[in-house]
């Protein structure tokens, strides 16, 4: 692994923290210029464009029994990923675990430039607060292999560690955007570093029913 790779890696926990903040829920004041709905096979959910801060988001309102949460940000919209390729078997070998593994190539972090880790907390977010009362499952960020330099802050995790406990999400670089399960484990392939922001809002898109 190269020097660049390297350095990529050791700085994804600051990765983490700062991009957590930024994809976050209910952080954003912004002016409601463009709203819209969008129905799902869970109902009705409304969606502000906001682009006060130089990029697009689409906040969405999401609620949830005795409350709601306002302005999740997601890089894209529900309409612009309805045509990806998705398998409608991915739920079901999710959200029956007790731990759902998300997992990237350390390698990726430097291809995508990235877009992977925005990818993969897109995913990890909702299964924190407030989200984890809802989905009831433990998840956790995780590599697919060590890397020069590695000091074990990520386990290793593949697609042969799947269980009737344990759920793997692996983002997988490939030659198209799309998702689908193969022998129990979801792989959200991807085709370039914005493919994997889309891919992965996708997933989370089905799991809370908005596509």
């Amino acid at each position: 692994m190269d020097k660049n790779t390297e350095r990529a890696i050791n700085i994804m926990i600051i990765f983490l923290i700062g991009l957590l903040l930024l994809l976050g829920v209910g952080i954003y004041n912004n002016e409601r210029e463009i709203e819209y709905e969008w129905e799902g096979p869970e109902g009705i959910f409304n969606f502000v464009i906001d682009d006060s801060s130089g990029i697009e988001f689409h906040l969405a309102k999401l609620e949830y029994g005795l409350g709601s949460i306002d302005n999740v940000p997601f890089n894209y919209g529900p309409e612009e990923l309805q045509d990806l390729e998705f398998s409608e078997d991915i739920n079901s070998n999710l959200l029956n675990k007790e731990r759902v593994y998300i997992v990237q190539n350390p390698e990726d972090t430097t291809i995508t430039e990235g877009k992977t880790l925005i990818a993969s907390l897109t995913m990890w977010r909702i299964f924190l607060k407030p989200f984890d009362p809802v989905l009831e499952i433990d998840a956790q960020m995780a590599i697919t292999k060590t890397y020069e330099g590695d000091n074990g802050e990520f386990p290793i995790i593949n697609c042969e560690d799947v269980s009737n406990s344990i759920g793997v999400i692996l983002l997988q670089s490939g030659e198209t955007n799309k998702g689908y399960v193969e022998d129990g484990c979801v792989i959200l392939e991807f085709e370039d570093g914005e493919g994997s922001v889309k891919i992965a809002t996708d997933l989370v898109y089905h799991i809370l029913g908005i596509l």
